[in-house]
């Protein structure tokens, strides 16, 4: 009976991605306890650890839909050399004495403490 709801439950998440929909862990979940009650499958536990193994067993993975290019820019090389350029002009007339190496700096801060007695 598992391997029909298998099959069933698969079909349901392809229907889903071909209509461009998400298909959560929760919905695969939900679908999978109809169909369990649908086919009158006893004791069925659909834990998110099932729902976790159903979709590694079939290779499922969730993906985001995005309608944005994932190119860069066509002038990112001029943006990022004049970024280069410009924090170069910043940097270089900084004095010596305001660089922090964060290698030299101490790993706890110790106060001289002064008691009465």
């Amino acid at each position: 009976m598992y391997s029909v709801l298998e099959k069933e439950l698969l079909e349901y998440i392809k229907k889903k991605q071909k209509e461009k929909i998400a298909v959560t862990m929760l919905m695969i979940q939900r679908k999978a306890k109809e169909l369990g009650e649908t086919l009158s499958i006893e004791n069925a536990r659909f834990s998110c650890g099932w729902v976790v193994r159903f979709k590694h067993h079939h290779n499922l993975v969730q993906h985001a839909c995005t309608q944005v290019a994932q190119k860069f820019p066509e002038d990112m090389l001029l943006v990022v050399r004049d970024f280069l350029k410009k924090s170069h002009e910043k940097t270089i007339n900084i004095e010596k004495k305001f660089i922090i190496y964060f290698n030299e700096t101490p790993n706890v801060v110790q106060h001289a403490m002064e008691f009465d007695t």
